[in-house]
């Protein structure tokens, strides 16, 4: 039952500060820290979950109200997709960075539902950017700035080690979905960043934006 598992043991896994409202009522919240505020909220944040467990215990201060009430002292989850194997693919294959700055630009496998790879995927500027269906390789920094907006159906964009990252933070709009092809290894699966890749992901932008499917950074 659980739309959010943070994996790691020690420090705070889940932090809310601000006004801000995370609301899931269908699905729970899983916490791996063993910390006093293993989930840490302040000012006036709200949680609305079918189910918060964590490992450790959390800390509120300020109006911040999580619900249900924590149960604390949980055991450690698994990572619950261990088995979730990395799409082979060869460096020398790769695509050179397509840096966006118009509009327009459409990006993607030759096939639908294809493989592509790319060192790097930018995108500045007010352009406007389709991704089609497949999986998307990228083999360096994904990076989208600017007023621009990206939109995908059937995109799985996995972040290859060393050197793999997503910094999407510009003001324009994502967006993206993920497969929904039972018969295929990323059903379900958005951002896939490789197990041994522990660079960050950072995703913010536009109140517009609509991100559906899962978000997996184990590391």
């Amino acid at each position: 039952t659980g739309c959010i598992y943070t994996l790691d043991t020690a420090g705070v896994d889940v932090g809310m500060t601000g006004s801000g409202s995370l609301n899931m009522p269908d699905c729970g919240i899983l916490i791996n820290s063993s910390s006093t505020n293993a989930l840490n909220m302040t000012g006036t944040t709200q949680i609305s979950a079918l189910s918060i467990g964590i490992a450790g215990s959390y800390h509120t201060t300020g109006g911040a109200n999580p619900q249900p009430t924590p149960v604390t002292g949980v055991a450690p989850e698994a990572n619950p997709l261990a088995y979730l194997a990395a799409p082979s693919f060869s460096v020398s294959s790769c695509l050179a960075n397509p840096h966006i700055t118009g509009s327009g630009t459409v990006l993607g496998p030759a096939v639908a539902g294809g493989t592509v790879c790319y060192n790097g995927l930018s995108m500045s500027g007010s352009g406007a950017t389709t991704l089609k269906p497949g999986v998307y390789i990228i083999n360096g920094a994904m990076s989208m700035s600017g007023s621009g907006s990206m939109t995908g159906t059937g995109v799985t964009i996995y972040l290859a080690p060393p050197n793999g990252s997503l910094s999407l933070t510009g003001s324009g709009a994502l967006n993206l979905s993920a497969p929904t092809d039972p018969t295929s290894p990323y059903n379900g699966i958005l951002f896939f960043e490789d197990p041994t890749d522990t660079n960050g992901m950072s995703v913010s932008g536009s109140s517009g934006s609509n991100l559906q499917g899962i978000i997996y950074a184990p590391a």
